[in-house]
C-alpha cells in the first residue's frame, strides 16, 4: 500500500470549456482542490494519514489509457471530494470535470452578505460551503441539456454522487431526469471507446455500523454516514484512528451494455444503478464486516438456537436435573466462548502488535493483490479463513494484517488456553472466540458453540479457525482436524447461508519464536500452562530477530463446488468434510514457501558424517532446489534468484545460532552438526518436508527393491509398495491425491530420468534400477530415514509392553528410552527420530494394523491404556518392511 503523504495541489490553470462545463464543472473542481483557507492546515496532516491500495492505483491508470474513466460515490461531500482531487493530482489520474449535487458557493448566502471588501466578502461567502449539499448550478439541467452527455463523449471524466436510501427501491424518490447515468449510457452508446465506473469509497470509521446508536450518534450523526459537524468531531477527535479510501472495482459500460441488447438509455441506466448500489454494498460490507452487534445479543441468539433446546431437555432427563439448571450453564459456557469485539482495543492492539513485529522480524512478504482476493470473497458472502499453525504470532499477524489492509476484521478461534488474564480479554475485544480442546462427554458444550459458530456465519462475519488446531511443534503440517470444519458442513446443510467460501493461507517463518519450548517437548517434557506472567517475559524476545515471515493467501474454494453433491446424511456429512479438509490442505502445502534456512538445513541433515564440506552442502541445496523448481514449489525470492548466496547466509545465521560449528583453519571449510543440535535443523528441515514425501517414498521405494534383487520393478509394485507408506504416514504427512496414483508416480519416475537418475526404460509398466541409480537415489531416500526410524523403535519397543497393558503416556516415554538405548547401539542412526511427536503418530498407527489394542477402562486407571497384541506374523512382516526402508 501506498503510504506517501498527499499534499494538497496548488490550484490548476483554466482550462477551455464550455461555458456551462466551465463554470459549474472545471471551476468547481478547480475551487474543491484548492479547499477552503483553513483547510491547509487542517485538512493536510488528515489527507496524510489516508493510504489507498497501489496496485488499485496502477490498475486505473492502465484503464485510463484505453478509455474514459468514470467516478460515482454515494456519500461524497466536500472533504471527501478534496482528498479524492488531491489523490487523483498525486497519482496522475484523470481528474473530474464535472461534479454533481457538490457546490462550491451558496448563491443565496452570498447575497445576504453586508456590504463588505472583496477579500472579507469571499471569506464569508465560503463559510457555508462545506455544509451545504444542494448545487450553486442546477444539475438537472446539466443533465437535460446534454452538456453532460457532449462532455462524456468528449472523453473527459466526471464525477457522479448517487442518491441512496435505506429502502430496497433507492429511485422511489428520485427524479429520472436528473439521474447522470442515462447521459452516461447514452454516451456509450455513441462511442466506441469504453467507459469505466469506478466507485469511490471513504470509510471516515473503520468500525461496522451499530445496531443500536449511542450518545455520540444521537447528537452529531451516524458515524458511517456524516455530516460535516460529524466530520469535523471524527477530524478533531479521532485523529489517531486511520481513515480509510478505497477505489473499487471498475465497471466496464460498453461490457454492461452487450447483455442488454435493445434495451432503452433509462432502461439500462436503472439495471446499471442497481447493479453499482449491489457492488458498493458488497465492497463495504467487504471494508467494515456486516453490522456489529452486542455481546449480550449474540449468546442470547445462540442459546436461542434450535440445536441448543433440543439438547437441553433429553440432557436433562438423561441426568435427572432442572432444565433451568442446564439453561444457566449453557448461558456460561456461552461467556466462555463468545467474543467481545471493541474497535478503541482494536486499534490500540495494532499499533502496539504492528511495533512488536517490527522489532522482531524483518519484513511480512505478502501480496496485495491476494489480500484483494479476500475482500472480494467478503463481499460476495461469509468467509471462513483456513491458515496452518506455526506460532502464537500468527492470529496477531493475521488480524493485524488484515485489518490494516482495509478488510473485514475476522473472528478467531482460539484455545482456552489462551483465555488467561488479561491476554483473553484483550483478545476477546480482538475479535477472538475460545473453544476447549475437546468436546468429548459435553454435548451442552458442542451445541452452544456449533450455535455461536452458526450465527457468525449466518451474520456474515470473517471467521478464522487454524485447520491443524495446535501449533505444529515439528515444522511440519499437521494433519487437519475435523471438529469445526464438521459443524461447518452442518451450517451448510441446514442451508444457514447459499455459500460458503474458504480461503487457506500458507504461514513460513524463518524461525518461530518458540522453537526452544517446541524442542523441550518434543524430548518429552510435558507442555506448560500458560500464564499471565508470561506477558511479562516476552521482552526477551525483542532482543532478537527472527528473519521474515512469508504469507500465501489462496484463491478461495467454495463449499459446493468441492463437496460436489448434497449432504442427506451422516456418510455424506463425513465424506465432505474429509474431502474439505483435503482441499484445503493441499491448497495450504501448495502455498508453503521454502526459505534458505529449510533447505539449508535438510542438505546439512542429510549427510551422516560428523562434518560435511561447505561445497557438499551447496551441491546438495542445489538438487534439492532443482527439484523443488520442477514442481513448480514457491521458494523466498532470495532462493530463487541467488541460492548460493542464500545457502551461505543460511550457514552463516545456524553458526551464529550456535547450531553448527564452523572450520575454517584447513581447506575445504566444513561443518559440524553437533548430535544435540540435529532436533533443532530437523524442525526448519520440516518445513519444506512435505515438498519432498513423495520423491522421498519412491526412492525408498526403489532401493528396497534393488535390495531385494529386483532390477526392473513393476510400476503395480512400486504402486503397492507407495500405498503402504502412505498407510503408514497417514498420520504424519497429507500425500498428494489431485492426480490418480499411478499418474503420480509416472510423473516423478519421468522426473528421475529427465536428470539421468533413472535410465529409460522400453517398457513403461517397469523402472530399471541400477548400481548408479541405487546411488542416486540415496539422497532423497535419506529425507525421510528419521521417520522409518521412529516407526521402527516403536515397534520393537512393542514387545516391551506388560502383559497387563500400558497407559499411552508411559508407552511414549519407554519409547523415547528404548529409542534413546538403540540409537547407543547404533541401531537407528537419527537423533531426530527420537520425538515425542513421531512416537505419538506411531502408537495411532500400530493400532490401525492391530498391533496395539486398547484396554478396557478400569476403575483405578486413568488415560488411555494400549496392549501389544502378539500376531507375529504380522509383526514381523511390519517390522522386515520397516528394516528394508530404513
Amino acid at each position: 500500500m501506498s503510504d506517501a503523504p498527499l499534499p494538497l495541489p496548488p490550484e490548476p490553470l483554466p482550462t477551455a470549456e464550455s461555458e456551462m462545463v466551465a463554470h459549474h464543472t472545471g471551476d468547481d473542481a478547480a475551487r474543491v482542490r484548492a479547499g477552503a483557507w483553513w483547510s491547509r492546515w487542517y485538512l493536510l496532516p488528515f489527507f496524510r494519514r489516508i493510504a489507498v491500495e497501489g496496485h488499485a492505483v496502477e490498475a486505473l491508470r492502465e484503464l485510463a489509457h484505453n478509455g474514459t474513466l468514470v467516478y460515482l460515490s454515494t456519500e461524497l461531500g466536500t472533504i471527501e471530494c478534496q482528498y479524492f482531487s488531491s489523490l487523483f493530482h498525486n497519482e496522475r489520474l484523470p481528474q473530474p470535470q464535472w461534479i454533481n449535487e457538490l457546490a462550491p458557493l451558496n448563491p443565496r448566502w452570498s447575497e445576504r452578505l453586508p456590504p463588505l471588501p472583496a477579500p472579507w466578502r469571499r471569506r464569508l461567502a465560503n463559510l457555508p460551503k462545506w455544509p451545504h449539499r444542494a448545487s450553486a448550478d442546477d444539475p438537472a439541467q446539466a443533465i437535460r441539456s446534454g452538456h453532460v452527455q457532449s462532455l462524456l463523449r468528449a472523453g473527459h471524466s466526471a464525477l457522479f454522487r448517487i442518491r441512496t436510501t435505506a429502502l430496497y427501491d433507492d429511485l422511489l424518490w428520485d427524479d429520472p431526469q436528473e439521474d447522470p447515468l442515462i447521459p452516461l449510457v447514452a454516451a456509450q452508446q455513441e462511442t466506441t471507446t469504453p467507459f469505466w465506473l469506478v466507485p469511490l469509497h471513504f470509510q471516515w470509521d473503520r468500525r461496522p455500523e451499530r445496531s443500536a446508536p449511542n450518545l455520540v450518534d444521537l447528537l452529531l450523526g451516524e458515524g458511517h454516514r456524516p455530516g460535516t459537524l460529524r466530520q469535523l468531531y471524527t477530524i478533531a477527535t479521532q485523529w489517531w484512528r486511520r481513515p480509510v479510501a478505497l477505489l473499487g472495482t471498475p465497471i466496464n459500460v460498453q461490457t454492461f451494455l452487450d447483455s442488454r441488447v435493445g434495451a432503452s438509455a433509462p432502461a439500462v441506466a436503472r439495471d446499471l444503478r442497481a447493479h453499482l448500489l449491489d457492488l458498493m454494498r458488497g465492497e463495504r460490507k467487504g471494508l467494515t464486516g456486516p453490522p456489529l452487534k452486542p455481546r449480550r445479543w449474540m449468546c442470547d441468539q445462540a442459546l436461542q438456537s434450535e440445536e441448543v433446546q433440543r439438547t437441553l431437555y433429553p440432557l436433562a432427563a438423561e441426568r435427572g436435573t432442572f432444565v433451568e439448571d442446564l439453561q444457566l450453564l449453557a448461558k456460561r459456557y456461552a461467556r466462555e466462548i463468545s467474543a467481545d469485539v471493541n474497535y478503541t482495543v482494536v486499534e490500540i492492539m495494532r499499533r502496539l502488535i504492528r511495533w512488536v513485529l517490527s522489532h522482531m522480524y524483518d519484513s511480512i512478504d505478502f501480496s496485495p493483490e491476494d489480500l484483494a482476493s479476500v475482500r472480494k470473497a467478503l463481499e460476495a458472502g461469509p468467509v471462513i479463513l483456513a491458515p496452518n499453525h506455526r506460532s502464537h504470532i500468527d492470529y496477531l499477524l493475521l488480524s493485524t494484517l488484515l485489518y490494516e489492509n482495509n478488510i473485514a476484521l475476522p473472528y478467531g478461534a482460539g484455545g482456552i488456553n489462551l483465555a488467561f488474564w488479561p491476554f483473553g480479554w484483550i483478545a476477546r475485544r480482538c475479535g477472538a472466540f475460545f473453544l476447549r480442546r475437546t468436546f468429548e462427554g459435553n454435548p451442552l458444550y458442542r451445541a452452544v458453540f456449533a450455535a455461536y459458530l452458526r450465527l457468525l456465519v449466518r451474520e456474515g462475519h470473517c471467521v478464522e479457525f487454524f485447520i491443524e488446531g495446535g501449533r505444529s511443534r515439528t515444522g511440519k503440517s499437521l494433519p487437519a482436524r475435523m471438529g469445526i470444519l464438521s459443524m461447518l458442513v452442518d451450517t451448510m446443510r441446514e442451508q444457514v447461508v447459499p455459500e460458503l467460501r474458504f480461503i487457506p493461507i500458507s504461514i513460513t517463518y524463518d524461525q518461530v519464536i518458540e522453537q526452544r519450548a517446541y524442542l523441550t517437548e518434543l524430548h518429552g517434557t510435558p507442555k506448560r500452562k500458560e500464564k499471565g506472567w508470561d506477558l511479562l517475559r516476552l521482552g526477551k524476545y525483542l532482543r532478537r530477530r527472527y528473519g521474515r515471515i512469508y504469507l500465501k493467501f489462496g484463491e478461495p474454494v467454495s463449499f459446493w463446488e468441492t463437496v460436489g453433491t448434497p449432504i442427506t446424511d451422516g456418510v455424506t456429512k463425513r465424506a465432505a468434510t474429509q474431502q474439505l479438509a483435503i482441499t484445503l490442505m493441499r491448497a495450504i502445502h501448495r502455498g508453503l514457501v521454502v526459505t534458505p534456512a529449510a533447505l539449508t538445513a535438510t542438505a546439512l541433515l542429510l549427510h551422516p558424517g560428523r562434518a560435511v564440506a561447505e561445497t557438499e552442502v551447496l551441491d546438495t541445496s542445489a538438487r534439492l532446489l532443482d527439484y523443488l523448481r520442477w514442481r513448480e514449489t514457491p521458494t523466498s525470492e532470495l532462493l530463487a534468484h541467488d541460492p548460493e548466496r542464500a545457502c551461505r547466509g543460511a550457514l552463516d545465521r545456524f553458526t551464529d545460532g550456535h547450531l553448527i560449528q564452523r572450520h575454517a583453519a584447513f581447506p575445504p571449510t566444513c561443518y559440524a552438526v553437533e548430535s544435540g543440535k540435529r532436533l533443532e535443523l530437523d524442525y526448519s528441515k520440516n518445513t519444506s518436508l512435505h515438498a519432498f514425501v513423495s520423491i522421498a517414498c519412491l526412492a525408498v521405494i526403489l532401493r528396497a527393491a534393488f535390495a531385494r534383487g529386483e532390477t526392473h520393478p513393476t510400476i503395480e509394485r512400486i504402486a503397492a509398495d507407495f500405498s503402504q507408506c502412505q498407510q503408514l504416514f497417514r498420520y504424519e504427512f497429507t500425500f498428494a491425491t489431485r492426480l490418480p496414483l499411478r499418474e503420480h508416480l509416472a510423473r516423478n519416475v519421468a522426473y528421475l530420468q529427465e536428470r539421468g537418475i533413472l535410465a529409460d526404460c522400453p517398457h513403461d509398466e517397469t523402472v530399471q534400477v541400477t548400481l548408479h541409480t541405487h546411488h542416486q537415489l540415496r539422497l532423497f531416500a535419506l529425507l525421510l530415514r528419521n521417520y522409518f526410524e521412529a516407526y521402527k523403535t516403536a515397534l520393537l519397543t512393542c514387545h516391551q509392553i506388560p502383559s497387563e497393558g500400558i497407559e499411552e503416556r508411559s508407552l511414549t516415554k519407554l519409547m523415547l528410552n528404548y529409542g534413546r538405548h538403540l540409537l547407543l547401539l547404533g541401531s537407528i542412526r537419527c537423533p531426530e527420530a527420537i520425538t515425542h511427536s513421531n512416537f505419538s503418530n506411531a502408537i495411532r498407527t500400530l493400532a490401525d494394523y492391530g498391533i496395539l489394542q486398547p484396554v478396557e477402562p478400569a476403575p483405578n486407571r486413568r488415560g488411555k491404556w494400549w496392549r501389544f497384541q502378539a500376531d507375529l506374523e504380522a509383526v514381523h512382516t511390519l517390522q522386515r518392511t520397516l528394516e528394508e526402508w530404513c
